[in-house]
């Protein structure tokens, strides 16, 4: 339980303390920056209002997140540490499969459906 706990504070810090710091972060690497800055938060809520789809899969995600960190502690309290690195490891390929599932993005143009 200690370790979720910090594990979610490093979250909470992170959100509130580092990316608020990062919008001011000028940056002109265009792989690396958004806007001329090293995170645009602001562009996220754009984002979000632009396409409310998006805010279903941050919610899914968040919730999602949740249900395999509590599956994987679960299977460290009842498991081995070896069941609960497999469980860690089926993360990517369940993300993998929902998406190449779902179409969101058009291959072709790039542009989101």
């Amino acid at each position: 339980m200690t370790l979720a706990i910090g594990e979610g504070l490093c979250g909470i810090a992170l959100f509130f303390i580092a990316l608020p710091i990062l919008q001011f972060i000028p940056c002109d690497a265009e792989n690396l920056c958004v806007n001329g800055k090293v995170s645009d938060m602001t562009q996220v809520y754009r984002d979000f209002a632009a396409n409310p789809i998006l805010i279903a899969y941050a919610v899914g995600s968040c919730f999602f997140s949740t249900l395999m960190f509590v599956s994987m502690m679960s299977t460290l309290k009842y498991g081995s540490a070896t069941q609960k690195v497999m469980t860690n490891l089926m993360r990517p390929l369940l993300i993998w499969v929902f998406f190449m599932s779902v179409n969101i993005q058009d291959i072709e143009t790039g542009e989101y459906v």
